[in-house]
């Protein structure tokens, strides 16, 4: 058995310097596993069995050697998005971590190390100097390949069953989540991933990173003054998760073309519970409309109607600064979503906004 071990910040920064995993030299494809041993620490868990790292292998294997089937789906532009929509469970799966665990630097430094071959396949890139080293190097979970990929499977699994794509929506979407505490809130999370298709339920619209972002914002800043947890309770197994905690994971699961492994039986929330969140957040959401975005649409109009009817977001908000009407940068950002919302008045192509006459 290759058992999970931990390695320091210290070490690791030591290996990555000395190994080249950081450049963009072709013919470095991964860490001599003898040096990462030396290096390394056992990692001791209570009562609970050593993690065999072969799982993992399989599925890292697996997503490199199944590249051009994540091509089809998702052209060269998105093609590590679905690579990464179809690792998240299943190297979850295959690392049963406590989230204890999962949140200890030492132990995704070591995984990064161990399973470098598949950072360089997902980041080497000809175009720029080097591979960032906060991808192998733990710095907070929604940065490092490996750890956001199974926190975001851990957050957004309803009980023992995953997300179809590891919660994964979009490209933007680990770090909208992940980088924040609400984060750990899985009823939020199971219920805006519900309305991907459908943001506000009449069939207008459908998420876009913006969408998500703003939806986001709304539950954190403006939905409510009382806390999302207030909104539905559940009772946890802890027998069920530690029951899959010790269980060995099925080589099988691992593979290309198989369905979704099961996670932890050890909580699990009603179509119910989560259409009561997504009313809310739906509610929150139309709020925020008629407030903070309707207000950024007039402000915008008065602007392109003095300025011309068609200007970039940033300039947009550079008059509103002058005319004291905008002064965060968040507002920037918000302009075109803003007005995008409004499409009897607004024309949006990416950051460009033209007012309809």
């Amino acid at each position: 058995m290759d058992k999970l071990r931990t390695i320091t910040g210290f070490n690791a920064d030591d290996l990555l310097n000395k190994s080249g995993l950081l450049t963009q030299h072709e013919n470095i494809k991964s860490l001599d596993k003898d040096l990462l041993y030396e290096k390394s620490n056992e990692l001791k868990r209570h009562e609970l069995p050593d993690i065999d790292l072969k799982y993992a292998r399989i599925v890292l294997d697996e997503a490199m050697k199944n590249y051009d089937f994540f091509e089809e789906k998702g052209g060269k532009r998105s093609v590590f998005i679905y690579q990464e929509k179809w690792i998240a469970p299943r190297l979850h799966n295959a690392l049963r971590l406590t989230r204890h665990e999962a949140g200890q630097a030492d132990i995704w430094n070591y995984l990064a190390l161990y399973f470098s071959d598949y950072i360089r396949h997902r980041w080497m890139n000809p175009e720029k100097d080097n591979i960032a080293e906060y991808l192998f190097r733990y710095v907070t979970k929604d940065r490092h390949q490996l750890a956001k990929l199974w926190w975001m499977a851990e957050v957004t699994r309803n009980g023992s069953t995953y997300h179809e794509d590891g919660g994964i929506a979009n490209a933007d979407f680990i770090n909208q989540l992940l980088g924040v505490e609400d984060s750990r809130f899985q009823l939020t999370n199971l219920a805006v991933l519900s309305i991907q298709d459908d943001i506000l339920g009449d069939g207008r619209y459908k998420a876009t990173g913006d969408w998500n972002r703003a939806i986001l914002m709304s539950i954190r800043k403006k939905v409510a003054p009382q806390p999302i947890t207030s909104k539905a309770s559940v009772k946890l197994n802890i027998e069920n998760y530690k029951s899959w905690l010790k269980e060995k994971p099925q080589q099988r699961d691992c593979k290309y073309g198989r369905d979704l492994p099961s996670a932890p039986a050890d909580f699990s929330y009603s179509s119910q519970q989560i259409n009561e969140i997504v009313d809310w957040i739906r509610d929150g959401i139309k709020r925020v409309d008629g407030s903070i975005w309707n207000t950024l649409r007039n402000s915008t109009e008065e602007i392109l109607k003095e300025s011309g009817p068609k200007m970039q977001a940033k300039d947009i908000y550079e008059e509103g600064v002058k005319k004291g009407v905008f002064f965060t940068n968040w507002q920037k950002e918000q302009i075109p979503f803003a007005c995008a919302a409004n499409k009897d008045k607004f024309e949006v192509s990416g950051k460009t906004v033209t007012l309809l006459t």
